[in-house]
């Protein structure tokens, strides 16, 4: 079998998996189910109300917070197959995504193997894995930031843009960061787009510069959408549009997007932006599942309140004390 042989098997085996995942996670959701019922019945019996079933939700999540169910060990069989047989064969034959993607799965439980695999890849890729690996340290591999910048240079050199980005903000390169972004590179325009703005103070320009790294960057996204909200930096007041890019931004997983979405359903403001408290719940919700404290704050307070979900002043006290707290 050759390389490219081996990767498309391998390919193929992790597609046919998604049905088998899926089967995994609803079994997942019946486990955690229990085990909320659990929780919620230990405090003593008290009716969640009729919104019930759409509240719990956020509840299913606090219970993935202490019983995870792994999704590679979804991946690791399937149909009789083990993916990573026809992975390693590829990577073996050097095939540069089959090397990078299995040191990718090695780097925890092998960091010596991953970094032999980003090495033997010669790629962008790999020299820009390396270049993390030594800039943060892992496991078994001490931190080294001369031996990082090494790695980073090597595919910076090659023009990735992620790599040149990356060398261009922690060294204050405004060239890197300009290479960048003439590569594309989101963040860096973004960057560019502000610090363009900061010297010179045009707003057409900043205008024109935000809305193109906006097309890929969530941050740009929300601070279109917060520019429309207020009217400012050259942008008009517009509530409807500012909504737009902030559920832009939402989607693109912010979660400070998805705070300020909440507070917007949560008071309304008329008559672009009508006043929908299951509309706010919902997007509290998703702020904490991104990382919130503020997401999860405000969906305990909705419990308490019974504002947009069926009250529950248990399941409020759940997530203060599990959720609130644990993220400091």
């Amino acid at each position: 079998m050759t390389a490219l042989e081996a990767f498309n098997h391998y390919t193929l085996l992790l597609s046919q998996s998604e049905s088998s995942k899926q089967a995994s996670e609803n079994l997942a959701q019946q486990e955690q189910q229990v085990a909320i019922d659990a929780i919620l019945s230990k405090a003593g019996k008290e009716k969640v109300g009729k919104d019930r079933n759409k509240g719990i939700k956020v509840v299913k999540t606090i219970a993935r917070e202490t019983k995870k169910r792994s999704v590679e060990s979804v991946k690791e069989e399937v149909l009789g197959e083990d993916p990573l047989i026809y992975l390693q064969h590829a990577a073996s034959l050097s095939h540069t995504e089959s090397q990078i993607r299995l040191a990718n799965h090695l780097l925890k439980s092998n960091p010596i193997e991953a970094i032999k695999l980003y090495e033997e890849s010669e790629s962008n890729e790999g020299y820009f894995n390396l270049g993390h690996v030594y800039w943060k340290g892992v496991e078994g591999v001490e931190k080294d930031e001369d031996q990082a910048v090494i790695y980073f240079e090597k595919a910076a050199e090659n023009g990735d843009a992620d790599s040149l980005y990356f060398l261009g903000v922690h060294f204050t390169s405004l060239p890197k960061i300009t290479l960048a972004a003439s590569l594309n590179h989101s963040g860096a325009q973004y960057y560019l787009a502000l610090h363009n703005y900061s010297e010179t103070g045009n707003t057409d320009t900043f205008k024109i510069e935000l809305e193109k790294a906006a097309e890929e960057n969530n941050e740009a996204m929300e601070l279109i959408g917060e520019s429309y909200l207020n009217g400012e930096n050259g942008f008009p007041k517009n509530p409807s549009l500012a909504l737009k890019y902030y559920k832009l931004s939402s989607s693109s997983g912010s979660a400070t997007a998805s705070v300020t979405l909440g507070a917007l359903y949560y008071h309304g403001l008329p008559p672009s932006i009508l006043k929908n408290k299951s509309e706010a719940f919902q997007y509290y919700q998703k702020a904490g599942e991104l990382g919130s404290k503020d997401g999860w704050m405000n969906v305990a307070a909705c419990y308490a309140e019974g504002e947009g979900v069926g009250k529950c002043e248990k399941t409020a006290k759940y997530i203060v004390e599990t959720m609130v707290k644990d993220k400091g």
